[in-house]
């Protein structure tokens, strides 16, 4: 577990180097070293180093969408759209395992997932869509998280019951 931890540390510096596939990569084994070193019912003890360290490759991850940052051009960058598949569902599966919930990362694998729904394998969709069903998001449209309205009770709490009156009382 220290291990994966201290090899965490040591890339944080070069994160912005990478491209997206190897930053899924690198996430996807990641989160399955931890996995590999969770407790018996398979929890995962995740710490703040590790929650910052997986927060930092997410913000690598954003910066990678279509549009081009400033200073780049766009034909220089990799972007997230040249991930395969196979590497959209590895970066889901280790979204889940970590419990990481980006709403603004969700949204564009969503929709690359959409665009893309006929490469993947039967086995593959089936996990994107499972992911989408655990955190909550639609897998159509734009694939945003929807609130909840607040639902009202269809029924009201009886109030409580009276006390009987003493038979002296009577």
């Amino acid at each position: 577990m220290d291990s994966i931890r201290l090899v965490g540390g040591a890339l944080r510096g070069c994160l912005q180097s990478l491209t997206p596939k190897e930053l899924v990569r690198i996430l996807s084994n990641y989160a399955k070293c931890m996995q590999l070193e969770g407790d018996a019912h398979g929890g995962i003890n995740i710490t703040v180093e590790d929650r910052d360290f997986t927060q930092r490759i997410i913000q690598q991850l954003l910066r990678c969408t279509d549009t081009p940052a400033e200073g780049l051009k766009a034909e220089t960058r990799e972007t997230l759209t040249t991930l395969n598949p196979k590497e959209l569902t590895q970066l889901l599966r280790a979204c889940d395992r970590l419990s990481l919930e980006s709403p603004e990362l969700m949204q564009h694998v969503g929709q690359l997932s959409l665009k893309k729904q006929a490469n993947f394998s039967p086995d593959d969709w089936g996990t994107v869509v499972c992911v989408f069903s655990r955190m909550g998001i639609p897998l159509r449209g734009d694939c945003k998280k929807q609130k909840r309205p607040k639902q009202s009770r269809d029924w009201e709490k009886p109030p409580p019951p009276k006390k009987p009156v003493p038979i002296s009382q009577c």
